[in-house]
């Protein structure tokens, strides 16, 4: 505990946020230690602890300021994006039948992904219907949910999709005109770092 008088852990200590008042003696180490309840992983973790410093001291190597700090960094986000349909595409569809489209947008990795792009144009030959849409699993920390207020007809919105998260979307499309192009693509915009 360094040199007469001895250093004494700060008694009683809080529960929450810390702070105490030190007397430290020379060579003097104390360790605060606590478990922390995390309640939104989708929110900033970065944790720090800092010294105010009586007149005359200084911060070992001179930092300013004189602070420590944990920092959570996942990994980055892994997306993935399925489309399917229980029509036979062995065959054209008839002119002016329903052909029935799911997309399925999973994030399977242990980072969270905001603001991800999903798009999905009628080709030529096809008019979307109106579009639904399932949270299939709502993932962890912050849940994800369906976007609001989706429009008939091409495919736009941005989705936030954490840890696990599973949407899936659903629209009924009519065949317009079975001799004009019928291949429908659904994409994923990636934002930064994301794969």
């Amino acid at each position: 505990a360094g040199a007469t008088p001895a250093s004494v852990c700060p008694s009683p200590l809080p529960s929450g946020n810390l702070s105490a008042s030190l007397n430290l003696s020379a060579g003097a180490q104390l360790q605060f230690t606590v478990d922390a309840l995390v309640v939104d992983n989708q929110l900033p973790l970065t944790n720090v602890a800092a010294l105010t410093l009586p007149a005359g001291a200084t911060c070992a190597g001179n930092r300013t300021p004189c602070d420590a700090n944990v920092a959570f960094s996942p990994l980055p986000a892994v997306l993935d994006i399925t489309k399917s349909t229980t029509t036979s595409t062995l065959a054209l569809p008839a002119n002016n039948s329903t052909v029935p489209y799911t997309v399925t947008v999973r994030n399977a990795s242990t980072g969270s992904a905001s603001n991800v792009a999903l798009t999905d144009a009628a080709p030529a030959g096809l008019a979307f219907g109106a579009w639904a849409c399932t949270v299939l699993n709502a993932g962890t920390g912050q849940a994800s949910v369906c976007p609001a207020a989706l429009a008939s007809g091409d495919l736009s919105t941005l989705l936030n999709l954490s840890s696990g998260a599973q949407l899936q979307f659903t629209t009924n499309a009519t065949v317009l005109d079975n001799q004009l192009n019928l291949t429908n693509v659904a994409t994923l915009g990636l934002p930064a770092g994301a794969s």
